[in-house]
């Protein structure tokens, strides 16, 4: 009864997959075709408003000036343009990170004749952190802002609508890389050093135990196979911790996004955004089928070993 009852599951589950795979680009052409509504938004840059760090800023001197001024204008534009642009979009930071969390600083960034206490930077990283399309991170006087489009009205003109919108900044508790798509959380040093630290050791134990369950137990269950052992309990235990393992960490993975935003939802704001967890289990559906199949091993070998059982008693 129960092998019937594993098989059943397996079918529908296969299904069930299928079907979603099937469906979604369905339902998405479908939606594009009988959405004929045209909808488009309204809002000016504010390119002169100092509120807003000047991220839109765009002056450029008279180009009546002799040329040798121009240059001299001109260059001196594009250079502080370019270095508000390096700053608000990728702060020059060294470290490392393993899946979406990480550990930066700009201890190596500078030189020992110039560390000041205050230029010492220390952040704990979300990484794959979306910013919205519409919005812009900057920093003003030593502050982390966003600027983000606040709607004013929706008009209307049939099946047409504009939406007419303008710009508002706040305050932020992160830093946002918006190049590299990291979320960055200032920490002291203290707290940098110790947790980098323990995230390090849990990360080498994980692949140790990893690399030992799926590799490890692999190679024990094609020893014993080839030494005509394939049917044991211990063959059938490996397969259930190597299906139940993979089978962890496949759903830990799709619901990483989920407990960073709840473990950090002071800095998470609704501008910001993850990977969902049925994205991330879409992109990780074969991997959930290889947990289920080693388990459908497991069974077959819990059925194997049961009729060698009988078989011996028979004999």
């Amino acid at each position: 009864m129960k092998k019937h009852i594993i098989l059943v599951s397996s079918i529908l589950l296969v299904l069930v997959c299928s079907f979603y795979y099937l469906l979604i680009p369905w339902l998405n052409t479908t939606s594009a075709r009988l959405s004929d509504n045209s909808s488009t938004s309204f809002y000016n840059i504010p390119n002169e408003d100092t509120a807003f760090g000047g991220i839109w800023e765009n002056w450029e001197p008279d180009d009546s000036l002799p040329y040798y001024k121009y240059k001299v204008l001109n260059d001196s534009a594009v250079r502080v343009r370019n270095d508000r642009k390096r700053v608000n979009e990728s702060p020059s930071l060294s470290g490392w990170s393993i899946g979406y969390i990480g550990f930066y600083n700009n201890e190596d960034n500078i030189s020992p004749d110039k560390k000041k206490p205050e230029e010492m930077e220390y952040y704990f990283a979300i990484k794959n952190c979306e910013l919205d399309y519409d919005a812009s991170f900057f920093i003003q006087n030593k502050t982390y802002n966003l600027a983000y489009l606040k709607k004013d009205s929706v008009k209307y003109t049939g099946k047409d609508s504009t939406t007419y919108c303008h710009y508002e900044r706040k305050e932020i508790k992160a830093r946002y890389a918006s190049k590299d798509k990291n979320l960055l959380i200032t920490v002291s040093k203290k707290s940098y050093k110790i947790y980098s630290s323990i995230l390090a050791i849990l990360s080498y134990s994980y692949f140790v135990i990893v690399y030992y369950i799926f590799f490890g137990l692999g190679f024990k269950i094609v020893i014993s196979i080839s030494k005509g052992q394939a049917f044991t309990l211990a063959n059938i235990l490996r397969f259930k911790i190597m299906s139940i393992t993979l089978g962890v960490i496949t759903i830990f993975s799709c619901l990483k996004p989920l407990l960073l935003k709840i473990l950090f939802q002071n800095y998470f704001i609704k501008e910001f955004s993850l990977p969902s967890f049925w994205s991330l289990l879409g992109e990780n559906i074969f991997t959930f089928f290889f947990a289920i199949a080693l388990f459908i091993v497991s069974q077959a070998f819990k059925r194997g070993y049961k009729l060698q059982q009988e078989q011996n008693l028979t004999i």
